[in-house]
């Protein structure tokens, strides 16, 4: 019986505090992020320059995440750090999987706040651009990894 109420409560913490899934309003933006923040790092700790493009790109990474945070802010669906994408994430890459996955979930970010109504508080608009500038920088990285 205390067994069960103790891990009854471990659960209820875990899912309040920490662990937290995507919102249904926009789940394919909340995994984007997270992506890109395993990306950004995945770039910082590497050795190769990937051709000049790794200080362009963490940029570009850093502002499409944020830019992306803004938007689900404005839609009252804020972002929350502790975020785990359902399935984590599949390490289906010979290399660079974050960075490659990342790929992947900017050009679904993309295609999801385009098709999203609204504006997202004035946010969509400079959230497309900057994912733009990402896609570009990420795939200029991929094509330097030896």
């Amino acid at each position: 019986m205390f067994r069960s109420i103790i891990f009854s409560t471990a659960v209820l913490a875990f899912g309040l505090l920490g662990g937290s899934r995507a919102s249904a309003a926009h789940p394919q933006l909340h995994e984007a992020i997270h992506d890109l923040r395993l990306a950004h790092g995945e770039l910082k700790k590497a050795d190769n320059n990937y051709g000049g493009h790794k200080e362009k790109a963490m940029h570009a990474i850093e502002a499409a995440y944020r830019q992306t945070e803004k938007c689900l802010e404005a839609a009252g669906d804020k972002y929350n750090p502790s975020f785990v994408p359902p399935g984590g994430l599949k390490k289906n890459h010979k290399n660079q999987h974050n960075l490659r996955h990342a790929l992947v979930k900017l050009r679904e970010a993309n295609k999801d706040l385009k098709d999203a109504s609204g504006n997202f508080g004035g946010h969509k608009k400079k959230a497309l651009e900057d994912i733009d500038v990402a896609i570009n920088q990420v795939e200029k990285c991929i094509e330097h990894i030896k």
